[in-house]
């Protein structure tokens, strides 16, 4: 495990996104980004990639005057990311090695980013919590 930079605090919201999924990985990005999802979940507060587009398309409903106020109101509530987590799986001496990124969304910068090799995708949560202490 190698990593650089400094972590973003404690309970910071993050959206989960994949980039690159190579063959030699022998898995979907919905599973990848599962397991950096459970490794993640006990120290950020994570927006799925799939409900952010579902919280964009009813914004863009509501805005286009086809809803009613209540409607307005509630996606009005919904809270940006601070941070966006690109996780990869890509080939390594053709083994599967697993990247992350969480990149400030105000700045862009990477903030953090580390990158492991495991044997099986379930040690990914654990190994995730575990460095990221």
């Amino acid at each position: 495990f190698e990593s650089s930079g400094t972590r973003p605090i404690d309970r910071s919201s993050i959206v989960l996104m994949s980039n690159e999924i190579n063959s030699c990985c022998n898995s979907s990005k919905d599973l990848i980004l599962d397991m950096v999802s459970l490794g993640l979940s006990d120290k950020y507060n994570l927006i799925d990639r799939t409900q952010l587009d579902s919280m964009i398309e009813e914004q863009k409903l509501q805005l286009s005057g086809l809803t009613n106020d209540d409607q307005a109101i509630e996606a009005g509530m919904i809270v940006g990311a601070q941070y966006s987590v690109i996780a990869n799986c890509s080939c390594m001496e053709g083994a599967p090695a697993y990247s992350i990124k969480f990149i400030n969304c105000e700045t862009s910068e990477v903030s953090y980013s580390a990158v492991f090799q495991t044997e099986s995708l379930s040690n990914i949560p654990s190994l995730l919590k575990t460095k990221l202490e």
